[in-house]
């Protein structure tokens, strides 16, 4: 195959060498892996296996495609495929069409022990009669009306307006924090633990620490467009963190796949991914996924210095805004506005019902995204009080139940709560109504 794609017959004889006695390892963070016998095959522990892999996946499109004449007339021009490294995307003028050049693919791929994952393959109808009368020859395939392919977002109703108004979104966000970095870039380098507020309700972005429009659904984003494929969310530590830091950083990604079917994975190359750095001022993150690479800020120390802001912040990527901003909260809370400092009234506004989405769980005193009593406070007075007079807002300890619950509900997770290791609760009146809510944050 090497011979094939034109690779040099002294590089081939390299690689065949490399491979005959080789041993390897995988690293992450600080851990290591023990050294394990390097196989054939592109999915061994091989620093080549991703160009051998590219390089596999190329000579299997050649071959499977070689005297095909189905694909879609563009100017003129029949097109086939795009490819951009590993990410393929196949064109056919139908499902039946589209069914069988898949299989050409699935059979020459079978003949190097590879195969199509059908759960992670993707169908888009275009034509509008196929989609209103669909076929059975792709029924093992997921089908979707739209998906972010290299950092786009592709929609088969033919028109572009909600990724220009996407991508105005991401340029008014960028714009935005640029005016608030300058504007807040010591604030979170002088907060202390013994602040009244907690660190990412002292930045200058969209409710503190907010990195998109204040137009975005509240409380959970409604668009699936923005969730993460399967609730799996690939992850780069790229930034200057100590031991410690990183300890608290990984320990709240530990509490998320201890309580939730959610899945950070490392980043090996994914088109969509989170980096978690700590490069700029403040703490903040956008609401869920935006496609490509997209920053979460931790500076340090003050963003790490508890786990519960990490959580606060990851929680913003999964998807979800802060829980004051929820339609109902009036009926849980007092905003004392005559406290807050000038040009932040607007962190404090509701969401309509409309766009607002709490994903069948009450609203939650105990949320770890829920604002402290002296969020944005000009003066050391409280800027918002429990209407409940025993409950506390704002802690940074851990994920609620309703937190746990809210991210299980929006990736349709059935997993199983765990019976130990929740430490305190409060009792909540829903709309006037008694009624016995225990909320604890997991330690």
């Amino acid at each position: 195959m090497m011979s094939e794609m034109g690779v040099p017959s002294h590089l081939i004889f390299l690689v065949q060498r490399l491979y005959l006695d080789g041993s390897s390892f995988v690293k992450l963070d600080e851990s290591q892996s023990e050294t394990f016998h390097t196989e054939r095959g592109v999915r061994q522990g091989c620093i080549l296996s991703p160009k051998l892999f590219n390089l596999y996946g190329e000579y299997i499109m050649r071959k499977a495609l070689d005297g095909w004449n189905g694909g879609v007339t563009v100017g003129g021009t029949k097109i086939t495929n795009l490819r951009y490294a590993d990410d393929t995307t196949i064109l056919a003028a139908s499902e039946t069409e589209m069914a069988a050049i898949l299989e050409r693919i699935e059979r020459v791929s079978l003949e190097f022990g590879l195969h199509i994952n059908r759960s992670k393959t993707k169908v888009m109808t275009v034509d509008r009669a196929q989609v209103l009368s669909p076929s059975n020859a792709l029924k093992d395939y997921e089908k979707v009306e739209e998906f972010i392919y290299l950092g786009s977002l592709i929609s088969n109703r033919g028109n572009c307006e909600k990724e220009i108004g996407r991508r105005i979104g991401m340029a008014k966000s960028a714009m935005t924090s640029l005016d608030k970095i300058w504007k807040d870039r010591d604030a979170v380098a002088l907060w202390s633990e013994s602040s009244l507020m907690n660190p990412e309700e002292v930045g200058g972005y969209v409710e503190g620490d907010i990195l998109l429009s204040s137009s975005r659904a509240r409380n959970g984003v409604k668009d699936q467009s923005f969730l993460w494929p399967k609730g799996h969310i690939p992850y780069l530590i790229d930034g200057y963190f100590n031991s410690e830091q990183r300890e608290t950083i990984m320990k709240a990604i530990a509490d998320y796949h201890r309580l939730t079917c959610l899945r950070f994975v490392p980043y090996t190359g994914q088109q969509d991914y989170i980096v978690i750095q700590s490069k700029n001022t403040g703490c903040w993150s956008s609401v869920g996924r935006m496609g490509g690479r997209q920053e979460v800020n931790l500076q340090v120390p003050g963003c790490v210095s508890k786990k519960g802001t990490v959580l606060h912040e990851l929680l913003h990527a999964i998807g979800f805004m802060h829980e004051q901003s929820r339609p109902e909260r009036d009926d849980f809370v007092y905003v004392h506005y005559n406290n807050i400092k000038p040009g932040s009234e607007g962190n404090f506004r509701k969401a309509d019902t409309k766009s607002s989405h709490g994903y069948g769980v009450p609203y939650d005193y105990n949320s770890v995204m829920h604002y402290s009593e002296y969020a944005f406070s000009k003066n050391s007075q409280k800027t918002i009080t429990p209407k409940v007079s025993s409950a506390k807002l704002g802690q940074r300890e851990g994920l609620s139940r309703g937190d746990v619950r809210k991210v299980n509900n929006m990736y349709n997770c059935k997993k199983e709560e765990p019976q130990t290791g929740w430490l305190g609760g409060i009792f909540q009146n829903i709309f006037g109504k008694p009624k016995n809510y225990i909320s604890s944050f997991y330690y």
